[in-house]
């Protein structure tokens, strides 16, 4: 679900920061730590 949501998230936004992420993000369940991945994640994939 992570994938399909920061694709969204990427084509509503292609230049988020990082507040922004977490919080689109927050709806997600996972037992990782923090998201930090995830968020990293998708701002990297911001930057291509």
């Amino acid at each position: 679900m992570f994938i399909v949501t920061s694709t969204t998230l990427l084509n509503e936004n292609p230049h988020p920061d990082e507040d922004y992420v977490k919080d689109y993000l927050r709806g997600n369940f996972c037992r990782c730590t923090g998201y930090v991945a995830m968020v990293k994640s998708v701002l990297d994939a911001a930057e291509n």
